[in-house]
């Protein structure tokens, strides 16, 4: 299986002819509980532009940036989202009628060269958003196959309630740091979604992914969870087996739930096949290729990710990190330097574009300084940030090592989804600096709570990992494999 894009459009500049970016639709109803009826039509004429092979579409995360209400700049938002052109347009709901109007913007001369105005039923609301999709694919001359023409016909549902429910749930995972009474509220309005509709394919499809995500982020990391999901997925598979929502909710199924990576690959190549601008199937792939070692792969999946969801910094890191990890320094710090442009306050893009010159030619020097800026700017961050522990230590500066160590809080520091405890850097500084009585003092009490961690949770690699960094200080090799609770020598 080749699950990688060829790209010969690696600048946002040099926009390919047959690409466009639709724009969140302006709700001109009296009724503010219309805003989710307008996003369900914006998203439905992008969902069906976007399984079209022959078009780049762009992502709904980086496209919904540009809502109503601020002004647009056409060739601004052309060149920031790499795209000829852009459809834009507005809905309004009175009563049993709606009325659509879309129109097609060239991005590079913002020319408009089509618009339209639809006044129907509301219940031809679906049969509106193809319509406008087959009328700009055919202005921007794409080819359509037959699959995807009978794709493009298909409603989601017949149900306009169950239809804005899901668009409530929909705008809540994706948001950018969902809590577990967000998902869980998701859970609720999928569940009504799917009792109005029970042939509602995509309500089951990201009811499966958001209890995978309850399941992967710790909320509720039972095998109940887990079961829940896999129900979910289960119907939707049944209803509709050839559904590239289904396998890429089944693929973030494989990865989220078991780590089963083969699993998760083998759905995202049935995926990408039916959603060919799916820009989670190219970000999914980069992390299983990132995982697997397969590098060249990683960075071609993450490079169109990013093509598809330029405005999506998490891409760019990502993108970024992958070339930083085969010590590629220009083209991380080019990807950094854009999460830079797109979220000039993000502290882990700041953080790593300024450890490129330390990775590169070991000068530490950029880094302390991002550093004590940061902590200047918000002295809160500085019992946050493990790098002030790691800059000091590389500088060889024990004040600074020591007013870093005491910054952190007594509960710990919690880096890559672990909480680290205090006296891991305390370790870590005392062993620096020629006090093993202390290191070893320090590693033992750190010792107690990360052997709890991997009792408590024993597929996290990452309490793994940090419980055998802490028995490989503690001198414990022969012990590298004992039950994690077995007392330290």
């Amino acid at each position: 299986m080749l699950l990688v894009w060829h790209s010969h459009e690696n600048s946002v500049n040099a926009a390919p002819e047959k690409s466009i970016a639709v724009l969140p639709f302006e709700n001109l109803s009296d009724d503010r509980q219309n805003a989710y009826f307008a996003a369900a039509v914006q998203d439905e004429i992008l969902s069906n532009l976007a399984k079209i092979a022959d078009l780049k579409v762009i992502s709904r995360a980086s496209s919904n940036l540009y809502q109503t209400g601020h002004p647009r700049n056409s060739r601004e938002i052309g060149q920031q989202l790499g795209v000829a052109y852009l459809l834009e347009g507005n809905v309004q709901r009175a009563r049993n009628r709606v009325r659509v109007n879309a129109q097609l913007v060239d991005a590079r001369t913002d020319t408009h060269l089509w618009a339209q105005t639809y006044d129907r039923d509301v219940a031809d609301v679906f049969a509106i958003q193809t319509e406008i999709a087959r009328a700009i694919a055919g202005q921007l001359q794409a080819k359509i196959s037959l699959s995807e023409k009978a794709a493009i016909a298909q409603a989601p549902t017949s149900d306009l309630v169950a239809n804005a429910l899901y668009q409530q749930a929909l705008a809540i995972e994706a948001k950018e740091f969902p809590n577990s009474q967000d998902l869980m509220e998701a859970v609720r309005l999928l569940d009504q979604a799917i009792a109005r509709d029970p042939q509602f394919v995509l309500a089951y499809c990201l009811l499966g992914r958001v209890h995978t995500h309850v399941f992967y982020e710790d909320f509720d990391h039972t095998p109940a969870r887990r079961e829940l999901a896999k129900v979910a997925l289960q119907n939707a598979l049944r209803l509709q087996p050839e559904s590239g929502e289904v396998h890429l909710a089944l693929a973030y199924y494989a990865y989220h739930s078991f780590f089963d990576y083969d699993r998760a690959r083998a759905e995202l190549e049935l995926a990408r096949r039916a959603l060919p601008n799916a820009v989670e199937v190219y970000y999914l792939a980069a992390l299983l290729d990132r995982r697997q070692g397969r590098w060249n792969e990683a960075i071609r999946n993450a490079e169109r990710a990013v093509e598809l969801d330029p405005r999506n910094v998490e891409h760019v890191m990502v993108a970024g990190s992958i070339y930083e990890a085969q010590r590629r320094y220009s083209d991380c710090r080019r990807l950094f330097e854009r999460a830079l442009t797109i979220q000039p306050s993000n502290l882990g893009a700041r953080i790593l574009r300024a450890y490129m010159p330390f990775e590169e030619r070991a000068d530490i020097d950029p880094l302390r300084k991002e550093l004590s800026a940061i902590v200047a700017e918000d002295p809160g961050t500085s019992g946050k940030i493990d790098d002030l522990v790691r800059c000091a230590l590389a500088e060889r500066d024990p004040a600074a090592a020591a007013h870093a160590v005491a910054a952190i809080p007594a509960e710990g520091m919690e880096v890559r989804s672990v909480i680290y405890p205090r006296e891991w850097f305390a370790g870590l500084v005392a062993r620096t600096f020629n006090n093993p009585d202390a290191a070893h003092a320090s590693f033992t009490l750190a010792r107690a709570p990360v052997a709890k961690l991997v009792l408590a949770r024993p597929d996290q690699a990452e309490a793994w990992s940090l419980l055998g960094r802490i028995d490989a200080a503690l001198g414990r090799k022969e012990r590298r494999c004992a039950r994690p609770g077995a007392p330290a020598r």
